[in-house]
């Protein structure tokens, strides 16, 4: 895997980021959660950054139009009406997110990961499904699904099969992803360690919905992964500011 960074942030005031929401219009209290977080913890950000599976599965303009995420758009709406940008990732659940929640939102959607540039530090910021580099048949199918004719064809298709199609792929996932080999859907460590060693002072991600903070030793000093947690239970946040990276999180 290339891990290549096109998109570049200076923050000179304090970033906000955040991963793996997984709403699902059967499921309120993660969107009550991100309500709460908006009104109590975004106050003053420079920027939010959603790191990916914002939402359990998305099936393009169809969801905009379908009014399932409606709540959760016009939240996301009204945050970067008061100022502050919103930038969000595709995660391996939403990874066909594009130009129709641009327009709904407001918000900047990129395809990979990028760079955060604070107080002279370089942090790179990605899903981190990338870094699960033992899962290879999972790394296989990414690629096919994220083709861009492959996207072509799933965004023409009727709401009724794309709607199938999404439900089955997320089911799929839920009843797969706990019978494979323990590990095979970690992050690797070595895989992290070569995105560091190309200049990076840190590395956040998500995917994996376990909360970590992680010091790596390297030939140019000690270098940072943190991983986020899901909101499953807690809504977990990591806010960047001067030298302040912090792992937080909102019951």
């Amino acid at each position: 895997m290339r891990y290549k960074s096109d998109a570049e942030y200076e923050i000179t005031g304090r970033a906000v980021l955040l991963s793996d929401l997984h709403l699902k219009p059967e499921d309120s209290g993660r969107e009550e959660l991100l309500r709460k977080f908006i009104e109590t913890r975004l106050s003053g950000a420079e920027h939010l950054f959603i790191l990916g599976d914002l939402f359990e599965f998305w099936i393009g303009g169809k969801h905009v139009t379908g009014g399932e995420f409606g709540r959760v758009i016009r939240m996301l709406r009204a945050v970067v009406d008061s100022g502050i940008p919103v930038t969000i990732l595709k995660g391996n659940r939403d990874f066909y997110m594009g130009r129709e929640l641009t327009r709904a939102v407001g918000a900047e959607i990129l395809n990979d990961g990028f760079t955060l540039r604070a107080n002279g530090r370089r942090i790179y910021v990605c899903h981190g499904d990338t870094f699960c580099t033992r899962d290879r048949g999972y790394l296989r199918l990414r690629a096919v699904l994220r083709n861009p004719v492959m996207v072509g064809v799933y965004r023409s298709l009727p709401s009724t099969v794309a709607y199938f199609l999404a439900n089955g792929y997320r089911q799929t996932s839920k009843r797969v992803g706990p019978t494979k080999q323990n590990g095979k859907t970690s992050i690797v460590l070595n895989a992290v360690e070569g995105v560091l060693d190309t200049g990076y002072d840190a590395v956040i991600c998500g995917h994996v919905h376990t909360p970590r903070n992680i010091t790596l030793q390297r030939d140019d000093g000690e270098k940072t992964l943190v991983i986020l947690g899901d909101w499953s239970e807690r809504g977990w946040y990591i806010e960047v500011e001067k030298d302040r990276l912090e792992l937080l999180h909102i019951d």
